[in-house]
Formats: structure tokens, sequence, C-alpha cells
């Protein structure tokens, strides 16, 4: 594989990309999907598989 392939990662590539969640929010609705879907995308679903696993 090209060694260009992936990007370059910015600095801040840990934690960087939480500043785009409320771009991605707002354009999921824009587009149509229902508050429930757009919570389980950004990771509502996540947070309960986890919940599940760890008993919390």
């Amino acid at each position: 594989m090209d060694k260009t392939y992936f990007p370059a990662l910015d600095k801040d590539w840990g934690y960087g990309w939480l500043r785009y969640m409320p771009n991605l929010s707002m354009g999921l609705v824009a587009r149509g999907y229902s508050d429930e879907e757009v919570k389980g995308i950004i990771g509502e679903n996540f947070y309960k598989l986890f919940k599940r696993v760890w008993r919390g």
C-alpha cells in the first residue's frame, strides 16, 4: 500500500475529532434522521453496549 494512502494526523488526533460532533449531528438532522437515530449514530449505542458489558 502506498504510504500516502492514509491522511496525515494532526497533533490533536486523540480528541480533536470531537469538535466536529455538532456538525455531524446537525447534518444528520438536516437529512431527516430522527433524534433517536442521531443519538445512536454518535455514540449512545456504544454507551449502552459498554454499560451492559461492564454492568455499570
